[in-house]
């Protein structure tokens, strides 16, 4: 019994530490899609932005993060392929399949064997978004030179 509460302490406490390292928040809906903001401790910014797919109780997941070029798609925290207008991508997109997402007339998923149908309502808004992060300079203690932690990401093409 004694070893039970120990292990129960020990857990609650783990969790209020690792509670404190990321705080997850929904930001803004942008059409069918909503986008959250998580903020790391060593300042790393993280977004996402969320959207349902059609005909089952799923989500496709955007992901991105001010230190990376990337943005990468998910459905339940499995990799997918994208179609989008006809043009099929991995789940690792780059500046020109994210602009073909912006402008995208069609998108759909491939998950699990099957396609399902995405809206595009408010796809365009929700990658500008996920993909815009502020430049935030931090003065190299070693060196004394201003080092970029993020910047700006793809352009309101």
């Amino acid at each position: 019994m004694r070893n039970k509460l120990r292990i129960i302490l020990i857990f609650t406490a783990l969790i209020s530490v690792l509670s404190g390292v990321a705080r997850a928040e929904k930001h803004k809906d942008f059409g069918d899609y909503t986008t959250y903001v998580v903020t790391q401790n060593d300042g790393v910014i993280y977004k996402q932005a969320n959207v349902k797919l059609d005909g089952i109780f799923a989500e496709l997941a955007f992901h991105s993060r001010s230190n990376s070029e990337n943005v990468f798609a998910f459905v339940n925290k499995q990799k997918v392929q994208l179609i989008v207008d006809g043009i099929i991508m991995d789940n690792k997109l780059d500046h020109n399949e994210v602009t073909m997402i912006k402008n995208a007339h069609n998108i759909a998923v491939i998950h699990g064997n099957r396609t399902y149908l995405i809206s595009t309502k408010g796809s365009g808004a929700s990658m500008i978004y996920i993909t815009d992060f502020p430049m935030i300079e931090r003065e190299d203690a070693k060196n004394k030179i201003p080092i970029i932690i993020s910047k700006p990401r793809v352009s309101n093409e």
